[in-house]
């Protein structure tokens, strides 16, 4: 029909014959051209490359790329690819013309003009910057029509005034493209369209004939309840439009000609899809789906054109991430250059001054969405809240269908608009009165106040969800809610009216039936999620909790079986607390509940269909049972193993895996209850936390990434600690054990670990008499120039030798050996001996010049010289307690009691004293007799042999033979006792310390204890590791080992021989791979076990030791230079 109010107010610049009516086209919903339900398919993919993204970058990259300036701010946004100069298209004009939120602060303001220049080349102002999305994304678009014959429709008239506008129109259609000429059978009608702007037309093809013989694409966009659902509660969020959306799309040229108009130009075809025709949308929402995909739903989601970004839920408490920039600001600038990054990538171009950048809140199909969550759109609001009062039934009905789209926003909506609802029956007449007009006035004030519902939040931890429902005898109602920080936030309302038949129930069905009513209201949003059930009927809850004590009837069996397929939690509460959920329950039936029950299946075939729907599958043949030779469908996403597939292909489906016998079906059912897929991905319910979901990961380079960021990224914790972390986020089989591997084998925590294992005590056989000594020196308070004390001892006897020198020597030990050793008790065998600087040399040469062997204790291991060392500790407290403390006058300095005088008192008791691993002293041991102490002089004592009974010569040999015989039994015996108690020992020894399972073996991974460093107390020595190496195991002693570098250097010690260490500073070395030598030896410090690097031998200058940055001083070392540091013997056994 035609239209004859003008377009446009008049305007100088617009001639007054420009102002003319154009034809418009009025089409009935009866009229409407539907397209072909054709199951026909050529089973074709409507998608192109699939790796779009490289290909279309290969492009940007063989093509001259305009240069870019380097900025603050080039970290934050991804890398300019625009051929286009910088600024060329985005002028200051320009900018100024840009809807941007006007919350931001200036950083933030400059990184999103930033971001526009980096993103110049998808911003379109005009014509000329629109452009062709790459056919790599997708290929041109096909017109899939069923068999036909084509069509010449006849035209609308154009009027004459408008031939110059119409002409100059089609022109810049085929400069640009979207137009070409054709010789084809096909004509369609077109028209124009007035638009917003004055003297702008719009040319519309009239797709009728198109759609009439086109196969029907199912594609849709989203629904719009959802899609703005889905950007409620966003902190910040932009709305970009694409420019002239449609014409960036080809069509492919086989199909052109169905869109052949007839022009004052000729005849001339569509290039890109047409709008109006039936497909063209769905064409349209799955291209930019394709663009979006790899943010798709995560950052951002597309309604046709209009592309919505996404941003944080949260403002952070506005914290700053850097300078000027807040946290949730820099996610939602990132957010949206990753999407206008895909959309320039692509080749589309959006609208720069109808989108919306950086806004608090956005309208989105009619919907305005914020932080507060989403509340109807103002201007639509401002219609409901303007409408006259309606003077028929179309107008009311026109105001219903508007107000009906906000009905989750409003409580008690139905019992408001009761009233309305009873004119609006088919046979009603139409009588407007005052109780009409206080129902038509109540709920325009009600969406006046701008109601708001926040979605309900299923992100990393989601808040406790709640459903309140309730019965009356009028119907029943329910409310999803959402408790946030203690505020319950509704997301939506339901209520519905009972049937006839239902209304006879009594209360109990009653209250059990609106839970039913509300759960499958709301089951979308409840599935796979856990929440509360809160209902007022005692006896529900009961029933529920498998409490009650009288069994229901098998209707309401049916029902309750239908309610625990869900995973809540059912709580009483009282019927005043359940108010918004027992209001809606108790509002009168309408039209529109009893419409709807007609329009939704019956509530008790869908339960039935729903509870027995395993029992069916178990059927022979059923429809839900897998086929060999079906398409199989992959549920997951990729990295899930075969039998996780499995699982969800089940959950998702119901249908019984193919061959498959009953029993394991039952098994295998039994096995999938255990998990929930949600998002194309596996997730294992937590037994007794019905809350807590941990996601499957079946594939190793998921697992090892999870105990990577668990154990590596966290401060290296133990393995309960790095478990706890894994088994509340995912589960794979054998985590447990994956993670105590995993802990065990890291480098790091092994060179820190504190623990040390010990070897087993080695029991020792006693030698013969002086055939092995003990030697070792300690350093005394200096008195008459002699401050060393050298000590021998017999190791069958415990027989001591002392002396005291002047200096601790090679040749004052040499000497000691020859006088009081050699000389007195003949040539030992051995020598167990330390590697002190005395102990080198000299004495070397001379042991091996009297054949003697020598035995190297450990270093850092005085327990391989335990009887001297024992008997050195013990002299010294024998010296001390003589001395009285050893005091010394505090004027003059003096010594009182000077020690020198008790040295050998002291060395005479030792020699007199009983050894308690003998039973006897040294002195009997040797003599066969007590020795005459000095207190027997003076009060005689009783001996054990009858001296007064020999008289002559062969009563005295007869005596001493016996004597003789005597000492020989008790030197056996004390040879025995000695055996004994050292066993006994090392049976102690092994009880009361942690002991190593194995022996290293040759060729062993091991790592060296630092015990300079726990015997350092030096700030700096905190942090380093307690373990050195690894080493490699080369020899295999007696309690002690020779190790060796990575690449076989035995380590030497200061005397240049292979140093032996023993096991009790080693443990194992685990390594996650076999150990290549240049990788491991680098992940810890390599470092010579005496604290010096290695090449190092000796003392030398010292400047070589203290450059090195991993060098450790000794205390010995480090005393020249700081007084009073405890030596290294006296250090021994603390601990830092």
């Amino acid at each position: 029909m035609t239209d004859t109010r003008p377009l446009w107010k008049s305007r100088p610049e617009y001639p007054s014959y420009y102002r003319a009516p154009v034809n418009t086209l009025y089409k009935r919903k009866a009229d409407k051209v539907r397209p072909v339900n054709s199951s026909e398919s050529d089973g074709t993919i409507p998608v192109g490359h699939p790796d779009w993204q490289h290909e279309c970058l290969k492009k940007y990259h063989t093509q001259y790329r305009a240069p870019d300036i380097r900025t603050e701010f080039d970290h934050l946004l991804k890398p300019r690819i625009s051929v286009i100069a910088r600024g060329a298209r985005l002028t200051p004009e320009r900018e100024i013309t840009l809807l941007v939120g006007k919350d931001l602060l200036p950083r933030e303001r400059a990184l999103f003009r930033e971001l526009l220049f980096k993103r110049e080349g998808v911003l379109a102002w005009e014509w000329e910057h629109v452009q062709r999305i790459h056919n790599e994304v997708m290929p041109p678009q096909r017109i899939k029509t069923v068999s036909h014959e084509a069509w010449q429709h006849p035209g609308f008239k154009i009027p004459h005034a408008l031939n110059a506008i119409v002409i100059e129109m089609l022109r810049d259609r085929l400069r640009k493209g979207v137009l070409e000429p054709c010789d084809g059978p096909y004509r369609n009608p077109w028209f124009l369209v007035g638009k917003k702007q004055t003297g702008k037309y719009r040319m519309v093809n009239a797709a009728m004939m198109i759609n009439k013989v086109t196969k029907r694409d199912a594609n849709m966009p989203p629904i719009a309840d959802e899609f703005a659902e889905e950007f409620a509660g966003m902190a910040m969020a932009s709305l970009v439009d694409l420019f002239s959306g449609y014409d960036q799309i080809e069509l492919h040229k086989d199909d052109r000609d169905l869109t052949a108009i007839q022009t004052p130009l000729g005849l001339l075809r569509q290039t890109t899809i047409l709008q109006g025709a039936s497909n063209s949308v769905a064409q349209f929402q799955r291209v930019i789906s394709v663009i979006l995909h790899s943010i798709f739903g995560t950052k951002a989601r597309s309604f046709l054109d209009d592309v919505a970004v996404k941003g944080p839920r949260t403002t952070y408490n506005d914290e700053f991430v850097e300078e000027g920039i807040r946290r949730y600001v820099l996610e939602h600038v990132q957010n949206l250059d990753e999407a206008l990054y895909l959309l320039e990538l692509a080749g589309a171009v959006i609208s720069a001054e109808k989108s919306q950048f950086m806004m608090k809140g956005i309208e989105v199909v009619g919907w305005v969405c914020d932080i507060n969550g989403r509340r109807p759109d103002e201007a639509k609001v401002a219609k409901v809240t303007q409408w006259p009062t309606p003077r028929s039934k179309d107008e009311l009905r026109s105001f219903v269908g508007l107000a009906v789209y906000f009905r989750i926003l409003i409580e008690k909506f139905q019992v408001i608009m009761k009233p309305l609802y009873e004119i609006l029956r088919k046979n009603a007449h139409f009588m407007w009165n005052e109780v009409h007009q206080v129902a038509f006035t109540e709920i325009k004030s009600r969406l006046s106040e701008f109601p708001s519902v926040l979605p309900i939040d299923y992100d990393f931890n989601p808040f406790l969800m709640i459903v309140a429902a309730d019965a009356s005898i009028k119907g029943w109602g329910g409310v999803l809610m959402q408790a946030r920080n203690g505020v319950r936030n509704p997301a939506r309302y339901e209520s519905g009216v009972w049937s006839q038949a239902e209304s006879k129930y009594d209360a109990g069905k009653l209250e059990c039936r609106a839970v039913l009513m509300a759960f499958k209201k709301f089951r979308h949003w409840l599935y796979g999620v856990h929440f509360v059930l809160e209902t007022d009927a005692n006896t529900l809850v009961a029933q529920l909790n498998r409490t009650a004590t009288d069994l229901p009837g098998a209707l309401v069996t049916r029902w309750i079986a239908w309610i625990q397929l869900f995973d809540f939690d059912v709580k009483h509460v009282p019927g005043t607390g359940n108010g918004a959920a027992d209001a809606l329950s108790r509002r009168p039936p309408t039209e529109e509940d009893l419409h709807e029950r007609d329009q939704e299946q019956d509530i008790d075939d869908f339960v039935d269909t729903e509870v027995l729907y395993l029992r069916a599958s178990c059927c022979p043949v059923s429809a839900n049972v897998e086929i060999p030779g079906d398409p199989v469908i992959d549920v997951l996403h990729e990295g899930y193993s075969s039998e996780s597939e499995q699982i969800a292909r089940y959950l998702t489906t119901l249908r019984r895996p193919g061959r498959m016998s009953l029993s394991e079906f039952y098994s295998f059912k039994r096995k999938c209850m255990k998990f929930v897929v949600q998002e194309r991905h596996l997730f294992r319910r937590v037994k007794g936390n019905a809350e807590l979901l941990r996601r499957v990961l079946d594939k190793k380079e998921d697992q090892q990434a999870a105990l990577k960021s668990t154990h590596d990224d966290l401060g290296h914790k133990g393995r309960e600690a790095t478990y706890a972390l894994i088994k509340h986020r995912y589960w794979w089989s054998r985590a447990y054990e994956d993670v105590s591997k995993y802990v065990k084998t890291c480098s790091l925590c092994q060179a820190r670990a504190p623990n040390r294992l010990h070897e087993p005590a080695i029991v020792t056989q006693p030698l013969l008499l002086f055939d092995k000594w003990y030697i070792d020196t300690t350093r005394m308070p200096p008195e008459d120039g002699e401050r060393v004390v050298i000590q021998a001892r017999d190791s069958v006897s415990g027989w001591p030798e002392a002396r005291v020198l002047h200096s601790a020597k090679t040749e004052s030990v040499v000497q000691f050996i020859k006088e009081d050793i050699i000389s007195r008790h003949g040539i030992p065998r051995e020598i167990v001996i330390d590697m002190g600087p005395e102990n080198r040399g000299g004495l070397t040469a001379f042991l091996e010049r009297e054949q003697i062997s020598r035995v190297k204790i450990s270093a850092y291991h005085p327990g391989s010289n335990g009887p001297v060392e024992r008997a050195m500790r013990t002299m010294k407290d024998a010296l001390s307690k003589m001395t009285e403390g050893y005091p010394i006058d505090n004027v003059t300095r003096q010594i009182k009691r000077p020690w020198r005088p008790h040295f050998y008192s002291v060395l005479m008791a030792d020699r007199f004293t009983v050894n308690a691993t003998t039973g006897m002293s040294p002195f009997f041991f040797l003599y066969g007799k007590d020795p005459i102490i000095p207190i027997e002089l003076q009060m005689s004592t009783w001996s054990m042999l009858p001296w007064h009974e020999v008289r002559d010569r062969k009563d005295l040999l007869a005596m001493r033979a016996r004597q003789f015989e005597k000492r020989d039994q008790d030197i056996e015996e004390a040879i025995l006792r000695m055996r004994r108690l050292k066993e006994a020992n090392a049976h102690f020894f092994d009880e009361h310390h942690l002991l190593r399972n194995d022996r290293f073996a040759q060729g062993d991974l091991v790592l060296l204890h630092n015990t300079i460093r726990s015997m350092d107390y030096h700030s700096r020595t905190k942090l380093q590791f307690r373990w050195l190496g690894p080493y490699r195991i080369h020899t295999v002693k007696s309690g002690s080992y020779l190790l060796s570098e990575l690449d076989g250097t035995v380590l030497y010690d200061l005397t240049h021989q292979p140093e032996s260490f023993n096991g009790d500073r080693l443990k194992k070395f685990y390594s996650r791979k076999d150990l290549n030598d240049q990788e491991e030896a680098s992940s810890l410090p390599q470092r010579n076990p005496n604290g010096r690097p290695r090449g190092q031998r000796g003392r030398g200058s010292g400047q070589g030791r203290q450059q090195h940055e991993g060098w450790i001083e000794t205390p010995r070392e480090r005393a020249p230079r700081r007084r009073g540091r405890p030596s290294l013997r006296r250090t021994r056994g603390r601990r830092s």
